[in-house]
């Protein structure tokens, strides 16, 4: 009985504790609450529940290094209790350690996780990482959540698709795949470890960065990969459907009879053999490895079937399912319906680049040294090295790094002067020069070569995870003269190249004298080829976006390289 009184008593005494330190809180006094507090564990011993509560003022107050420890000591008191363990997890979303947060929840019993604080926790570290459906899972039922939970976990619940089960189901193995790829990426943040004169500090902040940066780039690829494949099968549904409404109420093209069945079955036939082929031409087009040439025979072909079944439809209305005006008007619906296709598949490819191009360029050291770790985990495995898609990977990261370096990493924060602006990016230009020179060792490689490239990459992580920018390796960018020289004659070139056919178009027109369907179609191709000439040639960057939405696009249905 005395036991039982003396436990009594010191639940008590705890409760009065936390009932006054909170007092004081409220009214603003923070060293009073802390006071209360360590008072309370001198009188009363380790209390798991007073230590989370010193640990929590002590983070607010920017003690991080007296929290950490006395959140610690809390653990080794008693690991298993749900108030230590929803600590942890919080604190661990705070400094966004998620990796470590998530080990934590894979390590722990179902009956744990169930409890309220722990699902709480939980469920709120998943929706700060963007899988709401994972968010959902965690959370469990509502019941049992505090008000600020209860808000979290609905705004999760109608995120992740709300009411309807199946969309539910199908977010939650998005989710699943984003949580698999960013795992599988984020793991070449282990060759960090093995850099040396780097602080421990400095290492755990880059983790984080890179960890952070490689979840926001899963979560943009993944939900992308979703939509365009939802826009693409929309916008066949809708176009399809549009051109049956069409075929079924304007009686000229719905073939004989009055019957509504016989229009359906003439608008359905003339539909799906207009799928079917514009399926075809697409299936065609996607092999074609080149973007340039994708586009280039695209947008001929389009040209070519659109004017083609424009022609015969106009020429012989569509009176029979075998009268020429039926193939026209098959070629047309199926020109309208790959156009539809092409433009809802592009804007969301556009979108997704732009999105992927935002992410790099609001964290630009995570993306350059991302890149450089892909490039060594790659090279340490001997097979690679002779591999050619590999190398021309390397390539391709190396070319991106320099470029990061080179547009961003000198724009992080502005130095409010020209003079130290103009330095900064002579410097950023010639630390970029240094990584494009890289790439020569990877084009010729040798025995030699590879360990060269290994120590470099390995010297510019360094002082990229130190923070030392002055320590990368710098060589002289080419001058803005040769620069300048450079972009004219390209330009000369293209104007060249792309006002030829026009031009011997217009010239050869009096001796060739085409009629003027022809001659048009002859103009319009020319003006066609000139459009796609200045894009892909002058713009320096035309063909830097499309094989980077091409990249973007293939990560996301394989996974990122």
């Amino acid at each position: 009985m005395t036991m039982v009184a003396e436990g009594d008593g010191a639940a008590r005494g705890v409760e009065s504790v936390l009932e006054l330190a909170d007092a004081r809180w409220d009214e603003g006094d923070r060293s009073g609450a802390r006071q209360v507090l360590r008072d309370g564990l001198a009188a009363t011993g380790p209390d798991v529940r007073l230590l989370l509560k010193l640990a929590a003022v002590e983070w607010r107050d920017g003690f991080e290094d007296e929290s950490r420890a006395l959140l610690a000591e809390a653990s080794a008191l008693d690991p298993d209790d749900p108030g230590v363990i929803a600590a942890r997890v919080d604190r661990l979303r705070g400094e966004r350690r998620y990796r470590e947060a998530m080990a934590l929840w894979d390590g722990l019993p179902e009956a744990a996780r169930r409890a309220d604080g722990v699902r709480t926790a939980f469920g709120e570290l998943y929706a700060d990482m963007g899988w709401h459906a994972v968010a959902t899972a965690a959370f469990g039922p509502g019941r049992g959540l505090d008000l600020a939970a209860r808000s979290v976990w609905l705004r999760s619940w109608l995120r992740s698709g709300g009411p309807v089960a199946a969309l539910r189901r199908r977010v939650l193995r998005r989710d699943n795949e984003s949580r698999t790829n960013w795992l599988r990426w984020s793991r070449s943040s282990d060759g960090l470890d093995g850099l040396a004169g780097v602080s421990a500090d400095a290492l755990a902040v880059m983790c984080v960065e890179l960890d952070e940066y490689l979840l926001r780039w899963s979560a943009r690829t993944d939900w992308s990969w979703s939509v365009r494949t939802a826009v693409r099968q929309g916008a066949w549904w809708v176009a399809a459907v549009a051109a049956l409404l069409v075929l079924i109420v304007d009686r000229p093209l719905a073939g004989p009879g009055p019957l509504l069945l016989g229009r359906l079955v003439f608008g359905g036939t003339v539909v799906v053999v207009a799928v079917s082929i514009a399926s075809l031409g697409a299936s065609a087009l996607s092999r074609l490895r080149s973007s340039g040439a994708r586009l280039v025979v695209g947008v001929l072909g389009w040209l070519a079937v659109a004017g083609g079944g424009g022609w015969l439809l106009f020429r012989t209305p569509p009176v029979s399912p075998w009268s020429p005006g039926t193939v026209g008007l098959v070629a047309v619906l199926s020109a309208v319906l790959a156009a539809m296709s092409l433009a809802a598949n592009g804007l969301t490819r556009y979108l997704t680049y732009r999105g992927v191009a935002r992410i790099k360029e609001d964290r630009p050291r995570a993306a350059i040294v991302d890149n450089l770790l892909e490039v060594l985990a790659g090279m340490s495995k001997e097979r690679n090295r002779n591999d050619l898609a590999e190398r021309s990977w390397w390539v391709w990261a190396l070319e991106d790094a320099a470029a990061m370096m080179e547009r961003r990493l000198c724009r992080v924060y502005p130095f409010r002067d020209p003079t130290t602006d103009a330095w900064v990016v002579e410097r950023a230009a010639g630390a970029a020069t240094a990584v494009r020179e890289l790439k020569r060792l990877i084009g010729a490689s040798s025995a030699e070569g590879w360990t060269q490239l290994t120590a470099a990459l390995r010297h510019e992580l360094t002082a990229l995870v130190a923070g030392d920018f002055g320590a990368l390796k710098w060589a002289p960018p080419p001058s803005r003269r040769a620069r300048w020289a450079e972009r004219g004659r390209l330009a000369a070139r293209t104007v060249l190249g792309a006002a030829l056919p026009i031009g011997g178009v217009l010239a050869l027109q009096p001796l060739l004298r085409l009629d003027s369907g022809v001659y048009g179609w002859a103009k319009v191709v020319s003006l066609v080829w000139a459009l796609l000439y200045v894009l892909l040639t002058l713009d320096p960057t035309a063909r830097d976006k499309l094989d980077a939405v091409r990249g973007v696009a293939e990560s996301m249905s394989k996974g990122k390289p």
